[in-house]
């Protein structure tokens, strides 16, 4: 960054004018326009004369002075810092993402996400005819417009319009925290109500679609339709299933642990293994593999070597292009699909939020709506005294 402050601090000392108006000139760096650019003090409205020569002296020395500490009259930062180059800052913060994501302390399809938003944002600003330089540039008007572009010109959804706020925020914190930034750009950026958004759709598997997945599974990867079986069975999500460990599994309680380290809400729970899914595990052997071993790894076996969450959806997806089968149809809805179907056949609501791990019975009831929007048989065949 060191030629970035010299860059900056390049200037001419003020001096003062005196004519027909009187002023204090200098010149210093302006980073929008990449060179020295003149800023002019007028001093007319100081009477009388005297007193406005006098006035214009003393300012004169006490800009030299600041210019000669770093000032600059076109830059609104406090900090050195503010200097920094805009795709620098941007960049070393994606890196510090990725840092917590390999240490454990956040998801890696949040790093996914935040890399890939920030990503857009570098490409956009490379496109600008005048593209940000330093990160002070980065203001609340600068980010309406990469919003409106990401929002209008791209048309993406509104749900990914507020998804991009809320990671532009999440980032603009952390630069005004570490004084890059004297204010959050983002502080008066409304997201859309999300009264407004459209409602989640919950994709459910047929009967029909389920056993053409089981039947060409079982041909061709048995170890990734047990994958499929702890999602559907389950409900562990793709970043628990790329962390499920050997030794997690107890076939004497019939449970899988979810680790603290690999829970969501990091929170140790477990969830039941149903007959069908010990019987897979048990003629795929797992059992016989150490216990510091990653259930997925190589090929969806047993090995020591962790495969990312990306890769189950990455196999789900040439699966679902070789069946034919819906688009809408992803990964997790199997977990959707399960969850339906168990309270289809009756098993209590409280017994399926424990095992979705779900946090109140009321999301998982979601899916009973869903379920329900058929007519009642009893009321259907009602008849009153009207």
């Amino acid at each position: 960054m060191a030629n970035n402050i010299e860059e900056i601090m390049s200037y001419s000392p003020a001096e003062l004018r005196v004519g027909k108006e009187t002023y204090v000139s200098l010149y210093a760096y302006d980073p929008a326009l990449k060179k020295l650019r003149r800023k002019r003090y007028k001093l007319n409205h100081i009477k009388p004369a005297a007193e406005r020569k006098r006035y214009g002296r003393d300012l004169c020395v006490r800009l030299n002075e600041q210019l000669r500490q770093g000032w600059n009259p076109f830059i609104d930062a406090e900090s050195i810092k503010g200097y920094a180059k805009f795709e620098d800052a941007v960049t070393d913060w994606i890196r510090r993402q990725e840092r917590l994501m390999r240490d454990g302390i956040t998801r890696e399809a949040t790093y996914v996400e935040y890399a890939s938003k920030v990503r857009n944002l570098l490409r956009y600003n490379s496109k600008l005819k005048a593209p940000a330089t330093y990160i002070y540039q980065m203001d609340a008007r600068y980010l309406n417009d990469f919003l409106d572009y990401i929002y209008i010109e791209r048309g993406n959804t509104a749900k990914t319009y507020n998804n991009y706020i809320r990671v532009i925020s999440v980032m603009c914190k952390f630069f005004l925290a570490r004084g890059y930034m004297n204010n959050d750009p983002t502080a008066k950026i409304k997201s859309i109500s999300k009264s407004r958004l459209p409602q989640k759709e919950r994709n459910i598997i047929s009967s029909s679609d389920l056993r053409k997945i089981y039947e060409y599974l079982s041909e061709h990867n048995k170890h990734y339709l047990l994958a499929c079986y702890l999602e559907y069975y389950c409900f562990v999500r793709p970043k628990e299933l790329s962390l499920l460990q050997v030794g997690d599994l107890s076939y004497k309680d019939r449970v899988l642990l979810i680790r603290r380290e690999v829970a969501k809400n990091r929170k140790e729970q477990i969830t039941t293994l149903p007959d069908v899914v010990i019987n897979m595990m048990v003629d795929l052997e797992i059992h016989n593999y150490p216990n510091s071993y990653y259930i997925f790894s190589d090929k969806f076996m047993p090995g020591r070597d962790r495969r990312s969450e990306k890769t189950f959806r990455d196999e789900w997806l040439k699966m679902r292009r070789k069946l034919k089968l819906p688009e809408n149809y992803q990964f997790y809805s199997l977990k959707d699909s399960g969850v339906s179907d168990m309270l289809d056949k009756n098993i209590p609501t409280i017994a399926v939020r424990d095992q979705a791990r779900h946090s109140s019975v009321s999301v998982t009831e979601i899916y009973a709506q869903k379920r329900a929007r058929k007519a009642n048989a009893d009321i259907l065949r009602f008849e009153g005294e009207f």
